[in-house]
């Protein structure tokens, strides 16, 4: 297998700690819930907003790749 004709990068869409971290950023709140401090990362959901965009994104993804892909690696 030589080097791939197309690479796709996707990063994960908006999660809960991107819509904390914003707040924090404004000061509408201070700093992390606690809840928050003590969970990993992989366990935080998306929100709302990250849900829909992963789904536009699903339907962009079957739109431009109909044939899919050759390989798909994933973080958790």
């Amino acid at each position: 297998m030589g080097m791939p004709k197309n690479l796709v990068l996707i990063r994960h869409g908006e999660s809960e700690a991107n819509v904390i971290i914003r707040k924090i950023k404004k000061q509408e709140i201070s700093n992390f819930p606690e809840i928050y401090m003590k969970t990993p990362d992989r366990e935080i959901r998306l929100s709302p907003l990250g849900v829909a965009q992963t789904k536009l994104t699903a339907e962009y993804l079957k739109t431009e790749y109909p044939d899919g892909f050759d390989v798909i690696y994933s973080s958790d």
